[in-house]
């Protein structure tokens, strides 16, 4: 019987599993050149005053819990992320009917689009959830580009489902 090396062992135990309900729920993960133009928009938005957490919701936790309340009306998340994020995600934006954008392997290119560390997944708020929270530092008029960008940002997010 043949000794395995360590990084033999190494190598196993750092490949992580296949998203169970990704296969079953039969997603797509939407093309490379799709993904750079998600996070082109993704930073003009940002640029036009966007702020985390009151226009775009980022991290796993505040996710589920947007979706829980139906603030959700998108969701995105990278395919590197853990599967067990992917399970979660999955299972609650389908039970709730919430459209999902997978974007390939890009985990990192993501947080530094939000100038974070990591950032597993993130989600837009329905137009009735944003128009209830005004933004008292914009005049109206930069309030209106940002709610229409935003606006556009979330279309097209749903048209890629």
């Amino acid at each position: 019987m043949a000794i395995s090396s360590f990084s033999d062992k190494k190598k196993k135990l750092s490949k992580r599993r296949e998203s169970n309900a990704f296969s079953r729920h039969e997603l797509k993960t939407v093309s490379v050149l799709k993904k750079d133009s998600i996070l082109k928009k993704l930073k003009v938005v940002l640029n036009v005053g966007a702020r985390i957490g009151k226009h775009i919701i980022v991290g796993f936790n505040c996710v589920q819990k947007s979706m829980e309340k139906g603030i959700a009306s998108v969701v995105c998340f990278c395919r590197d992320c853990h599967a067990e994020f992917q399970d979660a995600i999955i299972e609650s934006a389908k039970a709730r009917g919430i459209p999902i954008v997978v974007l390939p392997s890009g985990e990192s290119q993501v947080a530094k689009v939000f100038s974070l560390k990591r950032v597993s997944c993130f989600s837009i708020p329905t137009q009735s959830q944003l128009n209830l929270c005004p933004n008292h530092s914009l005049s109206s008029s930069e309030e209106d580009q940002l709610l229409s960008t935003i606006d556009g940002f979330r279309e097209e997010l749903q048209s890629t489902t």
